[in-house]
């Protein structure tokens, strides 16, 4: 079986996939999900059940769409935020790019999305500024899920014969064979072999390290990131609402220089809060470990208990060794300490930096 090109099926393998088929209509597309399809991504967190590891792929992690998850909002953020898009392509590259990206998410909606993010009042700066925090202003278009939901069916929707999908179909092993690449592919079926000439790995979460590590088989060169330490804050959604509105997705770091920055990062905390889920890596870092995940909400209700509201604050670490020796070591430590699942501690616990923990059933599932 031969396709031009293989790729994921979240929003960077979607819009390949999309650009492929419009300019070169001769190629045949394969989207290989290792995930479930659009509509079959449940998450049992927001039932108020504990998480099951979905039978192997997390369906917060994993699905057609990938971060873009049916049913829930979505923020849309252009330049300058993700500003290594233009280390890598140039500014009006960079630009350009990102622009195109945002037209071709925000297409299939009846009105174009709000931006907002840019024009910061006085008040807010100046009391930012006066606890030595600096907030970074880019555009930000926040869907609400209405809106997620017709992006995704226009966009599952799009079908020819140059294009194919394949749902709950897994990437397993690529091997190099003069001028093609042969894949083996795990299927709910079985094992089924693909040829391609070109592969683009548009894989995200649930393939962090497996993609390294073939990118390294393949003699690619990659630079390992920096390590941080991510923490989840969550409170009543009003405490968030009023800053929210002025930058639906908060981006704060310090005036002042420091050796480990500290910085706040994925902000669901507008006048409707967000809600919390688990993101399972099953076997992704070699052992289960789950994490926590903001996903920002703009129609649902209170039920019983009020809405909430949550932020990530993530911290550089300093400590020897690589990237990888950084990692193992942290989620060994994790492991030990609650077996690699979330642990929930009081506001006043964790600025005290003492042991009252508690290991959640489930959490944020308001």
């Amino acid at each position: 079986m031969f396709f031009d090109v293989v790729v994921g099926a979240g929003p960077g393998g979607l819009a390949c996939a999309h650009e492929v088929v419009r300019q070169a209509q001769d190629l045949r597309v394969l989207l290989l999900e290792a995930g479930r399809g659009m509509r079959n991504r449940p998450c049992p967190v927001d039932r108020g059940l504990r998480c099951t590891g979905c039978a192997g792929i997390c369906n917060v992690i994993s699905g057609f769409g990938g971060c873009v998850h049916y049913g829930d909002g979505v923020k849309l953020s252009l330049l300058p935020s993700g500003r290594r898009l233009i280390d890598h392509f140039g500014e009006d590259r960079a630009d350009e790019l990102c622009e195109r990206a945002f037209q071709f998410l925000t297409a299939p909606l009846l009105e174009p999305p709000i931006l907002s993010g840019t024009r910061l009042g006085a008040p807010v700066i100046k009391a930012f500024a006066g606890n030595g925090l600096a907030i970074r202003e880019y555009p930000v278009a926040v869907l609400g899920e209405t809106q997620v939901r017709d992006m995704l069916t226009a966009l599952h929707g799009f079908r020819n014969d140059a294009l194919a999908v394949w749902e709950k179909s897994e990437l397993v092993t690529v091997a190099l064979e003069g001028d093609r690449l042969t894949l083996a592919v795990a299927t709910h079926g079985g094992l089924v072999t693909v040829e391609t000439a070109r592969l683009v790995l548009a894989t995200g979460r649930h393939r962090v390290t497996s993609a390294h590590n073939l990118l390294t088989a393949f003699g690619v060169q990659t630079i390992a990131p920096d390590m941080s330490l991510g923490v989840r804050l969550e409170t009543r959604a009003e405490v968030l609402a009023a800053i929210g509105v002025e930058h639906p997705d908060l981006k704060i770091t310090q005036l002042e220089r420091v050796d480990r920055k500290t910085k706040t990062f994925c902000f669901c905390g507008g006048p409707n809060g967000g809600r919390i889920k688990f993101t399972n890596y099953q076997r992704s870092f070699g052992r289960e470990v789950i994490t926590l995940d903001g996903h920002e909400t703009t129609e649902r209700l209170p039920g019983g208990r009020s809405l909430a509201a949550n932020f990530g604050l993530l911290c550089q670490l300093a400590r020897p060794g690589t990237s990888t020796e950084v990692r193992d070591e942290i989620l060994s430590d994790y492991w030990r300490l609650s077996g690699g699942r979330p642990v929930a501690q009081s506001l006043r616990a964790f600025m005290n930096k003492t042991a009252e923990l508690s290991y959640p059933r489930f959490h944020g599932a308001s």
